[in-house]
């Protein structure tokens, strides 16, 4: 828990400091609150040595490198730590996208799906796994899963700017 055992609220609109599993931290915007308390968020680097500060976090949503539910336990804990929240937050400054999701045991199978706002799959349409590969995944994580999402993307960035 956070200091003196208080639940930490997760904001719409707010930006976290993720840690990131190998070292430092990354960033995190929640896009939605939404799913029986999951939450969508907007990921992003580049790797901080520290948490990052409320300058750190002017972002574009084209700029995330993943958008994912994920459970809010980090945040709930004070784990990831609240930098900042976005001035007159809009949702529809920060879309839903369209995910992608390949059939684990037949990968020849694949969709992409559309969520609607309440976080409730709402269309499904066959695509090519290699469609659905380009699209952000289709799955709910947990807050660690997240983190090692996130700390696997800007590994991956790391390496292709050295």
């Amino acid at each position: 828990m956070s200091k003196d055992n208080v639940v930490v609220k997760p904001i719409e609109g707010g930006w976290y400091a993720v840690p990131l599993r190998s070292s430092g931290f990354g960033l995190c915007l929640v896009a939605r609150c939404r799913r029986g308390g999951n939450l969508l968020g907007y990921f992003f680097g580049p790797r901080f040595a520290s948490v990052p500060l409320a300058a750190d976090i002017l972002r574009r949503p084209e700029d995330a490198l993943l958008i994912t539910w994920f459970g809010p336990l980090g945040i709930k804990t004070g784990t990831w730590k609240l930098i900042g929240c976005t001035p007159a937050w809009r949702e529809s400054s920060w879309p839903i996208p369209v995910f992608g999701k390949v059939d684990l045991l037949n990968p020849d199978l694949a969709w992409s799906i559309e969520v609607d706002e309440k976080g409730r799959e709402v269309n499904a349409i066959r695509v090519a796994p290699a469609i659905a590969k380009e699209l952000f995944p289709y799955v709910l994580s947990g807050h660690g899963s997240a983190e090692i999402k996130l700390t696997k993307k800007i590994d991956e960035f790391e390496q292709l700017v050295k």
